[in-house]
């Protein structure tokens, strides 16, 4: 938990130090969404068991570029096994067309597979910094797994939960967008125990050009990877049950 903390706590004196010497153009704001889900899918992994979920997320922007926030899913219909729910606190800083961010993440357990705690911090969190670099749509962006996970780490000799880094490249237009993204190395983060591509996919995107328009995602996810889906030698309950996704994103 200290070490969460403490790295947390260093980005953020990193980042204000960095915004000293430039002008602040906007006033501080906080911002919210919430989103409904046909399924919850993260990195090539389905969680939940196909269960609609619902997603929220709130943050607040104290100056340009600086971001602090929370985000959560939770399934809403039938038994998710204790895999459909995750909760993640992050920090991020945009300049120009570099975005560093840090995550930490929490995906809830249960006694069918991996019981968790949220307070066990060095078991059931994963803190992960983020390198994004983006321009005019196109943008590469990397992963590593800095601490946590430790309740993860099954077979050790094989399995190291912070060997692996997570890349993924892409393009991001107005209403469309494709991507691929893998890993290097075992990640219980990315819940692989063997390097590869993970995950690829094209979502169409609808904004709101008008005042009754409903802002929606559409997309199709493929996970080539999906015979090493992990932890290593337990069974798949609640999450990772197909290769193929399709998803339906309604944003409110």
């Amino acid at each position: 938990m200290k070490k969460v903390f403490l790295i947390l706590a260093l980005m953020s004196t990193a980042l204000l130090n960095a915004q000293t010497d430039t002008t602040i153009t906007e006033e501080p704001k906080h911002f919210y969404e919430i989103d409904l889900l046909s399924r919850n899918v993260w990195r090539g992994i389905d969680f939940g068991n196909y269960s609609p979920s619902v997603v929220g997320v709130f943050g607040y922007a104290p100056f340009d570029g600086m971001e602090v926030g929370v985000f959560g899913i939770t399934t809403l219909l039938g038994t998710n096994a204790g895999y459909g729910n995750t909760f993640n606190v992050y920090a991020s800083y945009k300049y120009k067309m570099f975005k560093l961010t840090v995550d930490d993440y929490y995906f809830n357990g249960d006694a069918s597979n991996l019981p968790t705690k949220y307070e066990d911090w060095e078991d059931t969190h994963f803190l992960e910094a983020r390198l994004k670099i983006e321009h005019k749509g196109v943008y590469i962006e990397g992963g590593y797994t800095l601490a946590g996970g430790e309740l993860y780490n099954i077979e050790t000799d094989t399995f190291n939960n912070t060997q692996g880094a997570y890349i993924e490249a892409g393009y991001k237009g107005e209403h469309f967008a494709i991507f691929a993204g893998g890993i290097t190395a075992p990640s219980a983060l990315n819940f692989h125990d063997e390097a590869g591509i993970i995950n690829t996919g094209i979502k169409y995107m609808n904004t709101i050009e008008k005042l009754n328009d409903l802002p929606f995602e559409i997309g199709v996810y493929y996970n080539p990877n999906y015979d090493n889906i992990a932890p290593v030698g337990l069974p798949r309950i609640g999450y990772g049950q197909n290769a193929f996704n399709f998803l339906v994103a309604i944003i409110l």
